[in-house]
């Protein structure tokens, strides 16, 4: 067993600044990455150093060996060259737990192909080093960049409360089936006007939509944001592909959402002005709405999806159907 938690890539957070930070917080530090596995006494063995970007998913810090013998796969799935998605969950788990069991501590990039959804895992199974970990980074950048953290982990597919996704709206349409919507029908948050005409195009099918509520933000934004309610899977497809229509808000949450309590997270995830990014408000997401997927919410094109639920067996099973019929499914984290 082992502890884990998951925190924000802040902005400001450079390589250098990194290993700095680790290195006055740990005596011994290692790098895996792509050359293989070496102890990192200076700065120009830093992973891709003086890259402009991060280039996640190969390369991994970690710190004194328990015990070297203990299985390693790792480098397969986290230092893979041309890495488009993590494995499978169960995959995950047995991963992590090598990790647990041959190092005193390990720091993940736990990555997606955009600059607003970057993240780190810092795992050990001690608790106490762990926390000083935790204590030290958020000193730094302060306690919204803690995603979520977990104690006493054998396997973190059963805990964990949000992933993302990639491949644009495909992995979506298994929400359907995973929120039972037949029985329970979905809403959907836009800013989008949506009416029969709205598109030309032959995907588009509105005869089971409808027109709810206008929120009214407090943030400084053009429009108001339109609920609508979704009660056919065909017109939820069609909805999915409102994507190629580039809007900035593309929600689905539970059709029992209170309002308020709406309103009061939207004025936060939709805040792109402010160094925006979903991660640091996973937490506020959980608080306020059973489940919550939001389509392209990386803001750079690249049609990456945050699907965040109370109960862990949502995501499982989102997953598990994406895998068996969706070959473009892409899982790019987990949290």
């Amino acid at each position: 067993m082992y502890h884990i938690t998951f925190l924000y890539k802040h902005h400001l957070l450079s390589k250098e600044r990194l290993i700095s930070f680790l290195k006055r917080t740990f005596s011994e530090i290692w790098i895996c990455n792509l050359k293989g596995e070496e102890r990192l006494v200076n700065f120009d063995n830093l992973p891709e150093n003086k890259s402009a970007r991060w280039h996640f998913h190969s390369w991994y810090l970690h710190g004194e060996f328990i015990d070297k013998s203990a299985p390693q796969n790792s480098q397969t799935i986290f230092t893979e060259k041309n890495f488009k998605s993590l494995p499978s969950l169960e995959e995950i788990d047995l991963e992590l737990t090598n990790m647990a069991n041959k190092y005193r501590w390990v720091f993940l990039p736990w990555g997606s192909k955009s600059d607003f959804l970057l993240s780190f895992g810092f795992l050990s199974k001690n608790h106490v080093l762990r926390d000083k970990f935790i204590n030290s980074y958020s000193s730094l950048f302060g306690k919204n960049s803690i995603i979520s953290s977990y104690d006493y982990v054998s396997n973190l597919s059963e805990l964990i409360k949000g992933i993302l996704v990639g491949e644009y709206d495909e992995p979506a349409h298994q929400l359907w089936e995973v929120g039972n919507c037949d029985e329970n029908s979905l809403w959907m948050i836009t800013e989008l006007q949506l009416d029969e005409d709205f598109s030309v195009f032959p995907w588009w099918e509105p005869s089971s939509l409808k027109w709810i509520k206008s929120l009214t933000l407090s943030r400084k934004y053009p429009f108001p944001l339109q609920v609508y309610q979704i009660y056919s899977k065909k017109t939820f497809l069609s909805i999915c592909w409102l994507d190629t229509q580039q809007p900035d808000t593309l929600i689905f949450v539970p059709s029992n959402t209170d309002f308020n309590s709406l309103v009061e997270l939207l004025n936060k995830t939709e805040d792109y002005d402010n160094n925006y990014s979903d991660l640091i408000y996973i937490q506020d997401i959980l608080k306020t709405i059973p489940w919550f997927f939001g389509i392209a919410r990386d803001q750079s094109d690249l049609g990456i999806s945050l699907f965040v639920s109370q109960d862990n067996s949502l995501l499982q099973k989102f997953d598990a159907l994406n895998r068996s019929q969706n070959q473009n499914y892409s899982l790019l984290s987990c949290f």
